[in-house]
C-alpha cells in the first residue's frame, strides 16, 4: 500500500480526466496498467563506438612480403599466438604482441598497422530503443497496484 503522501500524488493523478471513463466503470487494474506501463522511447545515449574486430587476413595484408615471410620462419610461435590474440580479439594481448614484433616491421607497415588498430565501429549491442518511464516513476511512486487506486477512489 501506498503511504499518505503518495495516496495524495496518486489522489491528484486520477482528477486527470484521462482517467475518468476507466474510474467510472471500476476499470482500477487498467488504471493501474495505465499508471505502470513503461513507453519504449528512443535511446538518449548516443551509440557508442567499439573498437573494429582486427583479423589475422587484415593483419597479413598489412605486411610486406618479407615481413610476412619473417614472421612465419624467425620469430618461433610468434604467428601463432598473434593469430590467436586476432581471433579471440584479445586486445590486451594483441597489443603486447605488437609492441614486440613493431620494431622490426617498416615504418610503412606500423602506419598502417596502427591505423587499422585504432579503426572503431557502432556498436551493435547498443539499443536504439529503450524503456521509458512509467507515469508512477515521473509522479514518484512505486509501482502503483490496482487496491490503491481502488482505495484512493473509494475515498
Amino acid at each position: 500500500m501506498l503511504n499518505t503522501e503518495q495516496l495524495a500524488i496518486l489522489a491528484t493523478e486520477l482528477q486527470d480526466a484521462k482517467y475518468a471513463n476507466l474510474l467510472a466503470d471500476q476499470e482500477y487494474e487498467a488504471i493501474a496498467a495505465l499508471l505502470n506501463d513503461r513507453p519504449i522511447i528512443d535511446n538518449p545515449d548516443p551509440q557508442p563506438s567499439v573498437p573494429r574486430q582486427f583479423t589475422w587476413a587484415t593483419f597479413v595484408d598489412l605486411l610486406t612480403v618479407a615481413e610476412r615471410l619473417a614472421l612465419y620462419s624467425d620469430y618461433g610461435n610468434f604467428a601463432v599466438d598473434l593469430r590467436r590474440a586476432l581471433e579471440a580479439n584479445d586486445r590486451t594481448e594483441l597489443l603486447a604482441l605488437w609492441a614486440a614484433i613493431k620494431t622490426v616491421m617498416v615504418p610503412a607497415t606500423v602506419t598502417a598497422v596502427e591505423a587499422a588498430f585504432a579503426e572503431s565501429v557502432p556498436d551493435d549491442s547498443w539499443p536504439p530503443t529503450i524503456l521509458g518511464n512509467s507515469r508512477a516513476t515521473g509522479l514518484e511512486l512505486p509501482r502503483v497496484r490496482p487496491a490503491d487506486v481502488q482505495w484512493v477512489e473509494q475515498q
